[in-house]
């Protein structure tokens, strides 16, 4: 019987911790109140003006560097709730 775990955050961290654990063999489900991934860190460059989205998220010079390695080191499949 495969383990199960479920990781209540999809942002780095949540993301992180989800791909250790299927890297030991269990079986994850990720949960986020968002309907996307990238927790703190979701970033969209269309926003230009206020909060259309409703993020609470972090805006600093580093989120543009972050585009270029996130795609890579979230590639997994995620189960949706």
């Amino acid at each position: 019987m495969v383990p199960k775990k479920v990781c209540v955050v999809a942002g780095v961290s949540g993301l992180v911790s989800a791909r250790e654990l299927r890297r030991e063999g269990h079986e994850v489900t990720v949960l986020e109140q968002r309907g996307g991934v990238g927790g703190q860190w979701l970033y969209d460059p269309r926003i230009d003006a206020g909060n259309p989205l409703g993020l609470d998220g972090v805006h600093s010079g580093i989120d543009a560097s972050l585009r270029p390695i996130a795609p890579k080191q979230g590639r997994m499949s995620l189960n949706r709730c």
